[in-house]
């Protein structure tokens, strides 16, 4: 698999030059990412990259089978790129309040920073429930959410005490993804911002706690 590079940015701004194997892997995902984004799964096909990209099919075939491998691929590198911004934002935060919020800011920050990674987000998303490949994955990133919520929440002697960790955790996960399908699904990202704060209140009201509101 591809790596997720360190400016979240398919790998353009990286120091170290990508070999040309990883180039042309990276410029295949980027025309299938927008076409899926454009034109919906159905429109893929690796007639349409090799016309997007100028690549012939057989080398699109080289690097993936069909457009299964690719779709998969795709969802792996931008799960991975969404957990990168949350695991930044939470560089240096101690209490758990900071924490949570941070988590959500990093989320916010993904959605306004790669727009284009949530439309695709949303347009497969119901693969998880027909594709047990995506099924896997999915049930991966969800799973690693909800744990890193559960690590942070569990320092609080109270939910510990009552026994509440992971059914709040899996409240303020459910909250998040909640408002990130309705603020895609309407294509509202100008009001990005709202959609943050609405969720911050959220999960406050979930932990009886007032979360920082830091700038996205």
């Amino acid at each position: 698999m591809i790596k997720v590079p360190k400016s979240l940015a398919w790998g353009r701004f990286l120091q170290t030059p990508l070999s040309k194997a990883e180039t042309k892997k990276i410029l295949i995902l980027e025309s299938a990412l927008n076409i899926v984004v454009s034109h919906g799964v159905k429109k893929l096909s690796i007639s349409e990259i090799s016309r997007a990209t100028g690549m012939a099919k057989s080398l699109i075939i080289y690097h993936f089978k069909n457009t299964d491998e690719i779709l998969l691929e795709l969802f792996s590198v931008l799960g991975r790129q969404g957990q990168e911004f949350t695991l930044q934002a939470l560089d240096g935060k101690m209490d758990l309040e900071e924490k949570v919020a941070a988590v959500i800011q990093g989320t916010f920050q993904w959605l306004l920073a790669h727009p284009q990674a949530a439309n695709f987000f949303l347009i497969v998303y119901h693969l998880a429930g027909v594709n047990d490949e995506f099924y896997k994955i999915n049930s991966h990133l969800l799973k690693t959410g909800l744990e890193r919520f559960k690590t942070i929440l569990s320092t609080s002697i109270k939910l510990k005490k009552n026994g509440n960790v992971e059914a709040t955790a899996m409240s303020i996960q459910n909250l998040i993804i909640g408002t990130v399908v309705r603020m895609v699904s309407l294509k509202d990202y100008k009001h990005c911002n709202s959609y943050y704060k609405a969720t911050l209140l959220g999960a406050g009201l979930l932990l009886n706690k007032n979360l920082p509101q830091n700038k996205l």
